[in-house]
């Protein structure tokens, strides 16, 4: 009889994110038998057993300490970037050299291997297959999920402008725990630009998300930061041109002009127009900026190589996404029984 394996995850993943389950879960469904657990990501209920015998895996977060502490357990644990970003060199020093790392980011990959741990570096794409086809006969049509607050109201126009886009998309719910000054509305139409906002006040049905996601051909990824990002990852493999922030794990599946554009960082992007001369003004006309764009200091800028932008071939940046990510999706379908071995094999 095949042991169940605990894999121990946030409520958010068991019922919101689709990401334990089409990262961990699914490509792994013949290989291992795993047992869900839900956890608060500080302590678990009750302590695995055989957790010198059987593999106990944490998705996110890591095992709590009352675990690390146990000698010879056979703990793995999965990251998210978005969140091991935070986490200190110094904390990484302080983990057992037993504990194994599955690396689904580059930066992952690094803290694990300073630390002098075990790790396992594997990237996940998208099969283009299972996704439509982005079609880019008739109007551009954009789409952004304010989740974050990425990027505000001006991005957003001058963006619209550049592009010629017909028509936005704009999903207007930010995440849980966002503060609420990140949301903002929108008119009908901003310029030449017809805008669809939708509002929501519990979490997007995904089959909702999907049929408005199927509509676009331009794409904003969302975050500042992603663990691994299935949402800019999806619209890669159905051929969208996506614009994203130049952070990982963004800028670890887009080279900037080729399959896709990164925008850049707030200060490199302000400094390219406004030069080191006026730099130290910048806190004198604090107060006209916030007036104009509340917290753009957490925004990307509206700053930016418009002209660049403007001169994107779109079709060829989507076309380069969508093949990427069928050329990607077979070495992640070869990947997944060296992931099951470092998993079950102790």
């Amino acid at each position: 009889m095949t042991t169940r394996v605990p894999i121990y995850g946030l409520d958010w993943h068991q019922r919101q994110s689709p990401s334990q389950r089409t990262l961990v879960l699914e490509p792994l469904e013949r290989l291992i038998d795993f047992q869900q657990i839900t956890w608060n990501g500080e302590e678990v209920s009750e302590l695995p057993s055989a957790i010198q015998r059987v593999p106990a895996v944490f998705y996110q977060f890591p095992p709590p300490r009352s675990l690390l502490r146990t000698q010879n357990a056979c703990l793995v644990w999965i990251p998210m970037w978005d969140h091991a970003r935070f986490l200190s060199s110094e904390w990484w020093q302080t983990l057992p050299k037993t504990l194994r790392v599955v690396a689904f980011s580059g930066e992952v990959e690094k803290k694990a291997k300073r630390a002098g741990l075990s790790n396992l570096r594997i990237t996940y794409c998208a099969n283009p297959s299972e996704w439509e086809p982005t079609s880019w006969r008739g109007e551009r049509v954009l789409m952004y999920w304010n989740r974050v607050g990425l990027v505000g109201p001006v991005f957003l126009q001058r963006l619209c402008e550049t592009l010629g886009i017909g028509r936005m998309i704009f999903i207007r719910r930010v995440d849980p725990l966002i503060p609420s000054w990140f949301d903002y509305p929108l008119p009908s139409r901003i310029g030449n630009t017809i805008t669809t906002q939708v509002s929501s006040d519990g979490p997007l049905p995904r089959q909702d998300y999907l049929g408005l996601f199927n509509q676009a051909n331009i794409f904003i990824a969302p975050r500042l930061s992603e663990g691994v990002g299935l949402t800019f990852i999806e619209a890669l493999a159905r051929g969208c041109a996506v614009f994203a922030y130049n952070a990982p794990t963004m800028n670890e599946y887009i080279s900037s002009g080729m399959n896709g554009y990164l925008l850049p960082r707030y200060g490199s992007s302000l400094l390219r127009f406004l030069g080191e001369r006026v730099r130290s003004r910048l806190l004198r006309y604090r107060a006209e900026w916030m007036t104009r764009e509340p917290f753009f200091e957490h925004r990307v800028s509206e700053w930016q190589d418009w002209e660049a932008i403007g001169k994107l071939d779109l079709v060829t940046l989507g076309n380069s996404a969508r093949e990427g990510q069928a050329i990607g999706f077979a070495k992640w379908r070869e990947s997944i029984p060296d992931l099951a071995r470092f998993i079950l094999d102790w």
